[in-house]
Order: structure tokens, then C-alpha cells, then sequence
């Protein structure tokens, strides 16, 4: 009797953490509501409109290793798997875009390339902001210090249950 209490007790913690870590996991991909405000969502958000920006500095005689280091940036940032890498992969665009939208030579470009070069670069700039904002970093650290509470670090432990990745 005493085993079954303390298996069904281990396998329905299990199950708690699992569902709970899933809950933090969704956050991240589909938002808080499963609405598609997430972070993976800017982020993507982020790689299409930097080739955008990409486009215009191909018509404005931008540095090529400027385009290359974008065009690099942007391709580790949809390979990149894990929330951590995603991270760095989405600063390191950043800065190629923010290099890219310094390296324009204003005098040389017409108004309407003038106009989108800004819109684009204010575009990624507020999808960062709104990734610095997004509650997910705060329900990865309140599900991490749920796991590290007895019980639940026990299960963890037996089990496995990774803690949450934290964005930054």
C-alpha cells in the first residue's frame, strides 16, 4: 500500500511538471493565450523584415560584407533550436541590422528607399522592445523555482524534468 501511495504519488508529480514545463514551453512559441503573441513570433517577425532591410541595402550599394554578416546573422537565427540560442542569434541580427542601417549612404538614396530603411529598422527595433516586455522570462523563473521545491526537485531529479530556459 505504502508503494503504491509513493508511486502514484511520483508518477502524478511527474505529470504535474511535465504539463507545467509544457504550459512555459507553449508561452514561448504561441503566446500567453496560445494567441501567436510570442516571442517566437518576433523573432520571426525580426528575420522577414531584416530581408526586407536586406533588399534595400542590395539597391543602395550597401557594404557586401555588411549584407553577408545580415544574411549569416538571419540564417542562425532560424537554425537555432533551443531558447538560449535563439537569444543570441537574435542579438547578433540585431547588430547586423543596426550596422546595415548605418552603412547606407543617405545622400545617394531616394526618398521612398529613405522611408522604408527607417520604417523597417523602427519595425525590428519595436519587436525587440516587445520581446523585452514579454512575460515569458517571468513564467520560465516562476516555473523553475516551482521545480526546485520539495517535492517537485525530487521529481525533477528522478525524472529529469529540465528547468526552464530562460530568454537573455
Amino acid at each position: 500500500m505504502i508503494a503504491a501511495i509513493i508511486l502514484s504519488s511520483l508518477i502524478g508529480g511527474r505529470r504535474s511538471l511535465l504539463k507545467e514545463q509544457k504550459a512555459v514551453e507553449d508561452f514561448f512559441y504561441n503566446g500567453p493565450d496560445g494567441d501567436g503573441y510570442s516571442i517566437q513570433s518576433d523573432l520571426e517577425y525580426i528575420g522577414a523584415t531584416a530581408n526586407n532591410l536586406k533588399t534595400i541595402a542590395l539597391r543602395n550599394d550597401v557594404s557586401e560584407s555588411l549584407i553577408s554578416s545580415l544574411t549569416e546573422a538571419r540564417q542562425t537565427l532560424s537554425a537555432a533550436k533551443s531558447i538560449s540560442e535563439k537569444y543570441v542569434a537574435a542579438s547578433l541580427l540585431f547588430d547586423a541590422v543596426t550596422a546595415i542601417y548605418n552603412g547606407f549612404d543617405l545622400g545617394h538614396m531616394n526618398s521612398t528607399d529613405l522611408g522604408f530603411r527607417s520604417s523597417l529598422y523602427d519595425d525590428i527595433s519595436s519587436a525587440m522592445q516587445r520581446i523585452s516586455h514579454n512575460g515569458y522570462n517571468d513564467a520560465a523563473r516562476e516555473f523553475n523555482a516551482l521545480r526546485n521545491e520539495f517535492p517537485a526537485k525530487l521529481i525533477a531529479g528522478f525524472f529529469g524534468i529540465a528547468p526552464a530556459q530562460i530568454y537573455g
